[in-house]
């Protein structure tokens, strides 16, 4: 999909919005389904004010949805995209470590390798 001019800076937001371990932490727990704010400070371990903060800006962009219930607040993914992101991701993070680890064995039997100094290093004048 080749995108227009127009796209690259919604994409780039929501992208951004997807840059951070904390938010991660918590779609990952909303893919079980609905929770309340307390169930999901338990499962991501973090603050319950750090929680609340990510999760008005995933309330925000649209990813979330909240439902009140007395004092309780839960909250749900709405968007029905967020799990072909996470696992396109995890599925292209997978395959480069796969191709790193077919990697290995080739260098182990390369044998030692030779140090080269550093260009800063060569360059070093010796005083007499």
């Amino acid at each position: 999909m080749i995108l227009s001019d127009t796209l690259f800076e919604p994409v780039a937001e929501r992208l951004r919005l997807l840059a951070d371990a904390t938010r991660l932490r918590v779609l990952n727990a909303l893919r079980e389904g609905e929770l309340n704010v307390v169930q999901i400070v338990e499962r991501v371990g973090a603050t319950q004010p750090n929680v609340s903060r990510n999760l008005a800006l995933l309330l925000r962009a649209g990813v979330v949805a909240r439902r009140q219930d007395g004092r309780q607040v839960h909250y749900r993914i709405v968007d029905p995209f967020i799990d072909q992101i996470c696992d396109a991701i995890c599925g292209s993070l997978r395959a480069h470590v796969d191709r790193q680890a077919e990697r290995l064995p080739a260098l182990a039997t390369a044998g030692p390798r030779t140090s080269t100094p550093s260009p800063r290093a060569a360059t070093r004048r010796r005083r007499p």
